[in-house]
């Protein structure tokens, strides 16, 4: 008996030295590791805690909320932020092996809102912190010159947004699922190519449930982005579609090639609101695939991205999250 009290004894008072000792050497980080190219070898949990703190403010990225534009009264979509993880970043120090190169960890911040928070207003443009624009093909005519388009966009593995009418789309089934069926996004442009401000309330969701009907049978895509013939829009158009599942898309630069210009004019009209967030008007005409290939041309120079519009106003960014870079002139 009095064998084994002393062996419990004995017991206790290893484990209470065990403990006495890591109280006294806490865990650190191993030898030559760095965080961001800045040495952290040998700090313990709490000193990195600490300047992780400190940094997180400096590091964060807060979101942008949708808007109104004052100039347009059209929406504005708001943008992703991030944020320092700062317990993620620093179990990853604590358990790098020696001379590990560390990134910091982020977790996502979110807007508080969405579009659909707001009044229902058109949307114009993107984001304008987002480096990217989109193609806007109203098609209710111009069958023979989809497949230039369609070739483009393949070469260029990009994918634009196609307002199809409702009626064009029943009467042209095959080429409406050619069009979905290469990876394109799929939108509405109504049923008919009609003048929307003389509609009744009535006329005007009748026409958009009819639309969206006959889109839906023929290219397997519910469309969620809505435009009207002429870009004619009121408080009961907008309303209305917000009701249906819609948000009501207009443009902010225009090819105007129904009216027969040159490539040259058509590019021109486009180039000088080739801003991050445009949206870019056009149609299948025999002119409007080379005009698209140098617009295209013109946004990569500017270091834009072509994106359907699902992409290009969704709150997501395009740069992955990260310390932020320097402004301009401020010390190293």
């Amino acid at each position: 008996m009095k064998g084994h009290l002393l062996a419990f004894s004995l017991l206790v008072l290893f484990l209470s030295l065990s403990l006495s000792a890591c109280a006294s050497h806490p865990p650190r980080v191993a030898p030559e590791v760095t965080l961001e190219g800045e040495p952290i070898g040998g700090f313990t949990a709490e000193e990195l805690r600490k300047r992780l703190l400190l940094a997180a403010p400096r590091l964060a990225m807060p979101p942008k909320e949708p808007s109104l534009d004052p100039a347009t009264g059209g929406l504005i979509p708001g943008l992703d932020g991030w944020q320092l993880d700062v317990e993620k970043t620093l179990r990853e120090a604590l358990s790098a092996p020696q001379g590990a190169s560390l990134s910091y960890r982020f977790s996502p911040w979110l807007p508080q809102k969405t579009l659909q928070d707001l009044p229902p207003a058109p949307i114009y443009r993107g984001n304008p912190e987002k480096k990217a624009m989109a193609f806007l093909i109203n098609v209710a005519w111009g069958n023979e010159w989809i497949p230039d388009l369609l070739a483009l966009l393949e070469e260029e593995q990009g994918s634009a947004t196609w307002f199809l009418l409702g009626r064009w789309a029943e009467k042209n089934p095959e080429l409406a699922e050619t069009i979905a069926q290469a990876g394109q996004e799929i939108a509405s442009h109504g049923y008919r190519d009609g003048e929307w401000e003389s509609y009744s309330p009535e006329e005007i969701r009748e026409d958009i449930l009819r639309a969206d009907e006959a889109i839906q049978k023929v290219t397997g895509q519910k469309p969620l982005w809505f435009s009207t013939h002429k870009g004619i829009v009121t408080e009961t158009i907008l309303a209305t579609a917000r009701e249906l599942g819609h948000e009501t898309i207009l443009w902010s630069a225009d090819t105007a090639d129904w009216m027969d210009l040159s490539v040259e004019a058509m590019v021109a009209r486009v180039e000088k609101r080739l801003q991050p967030g445009v949206l870019v008007l056009m149609h299948p005409t025999p002119k409007t695939a080379a005009a698209a290939r140098e617009i295209l041309r013109l946004g990569k120079e500017k270091g834009l991205t072509l994106l359907p519009l699902g992409e290009l106003l969704s709150p997501r960014r395009l740069e992955e999250p990260g310390p932020l870079a320097p402004p301009k002139g401020s010390p190293p």
